[in-house]
């Protein structure tokens, strides 16, 4: 099994590394991947480390992620799904 996984645009983010920020974050590994994703497409002159740090859990979301991207607040369900 390879240590990377591979997201949009081909860019891979490290599967002990994304395992770790979603254990820390208390999100899914779906949800990382899916910012992972969001921070390829504009990653608004942040690492992204600081860009998932932006991100916040919800309540009354079934536990959904949100973060402020490209000028829209971005919801990210537990299994990965996003959407504003």
């Amino acid at each position: 099994m390879s240590n990377e996984i591979e997201t949009q645009n081909a860019v891979t983010l490290d599967v002990k590394a994304g395992n770790a920020l979603a254990e820390e974050r208390g999100y899914t590994l779906p949800q990382i991947l899916a910012l992972h994703t969001k921070w390829q497409q504009a990653d608004q002159d942040l690492t992204f480390e600081v860009f998932v740090k932006r991100s916040v859990t919800t309540a009354g979301m079934d536990n959904a992620v949100v973060t402020y991207w490209s000028g829209m607040w971005l919801a990210i369900e537990t299994a990965g799904y996003t959407h504003s």
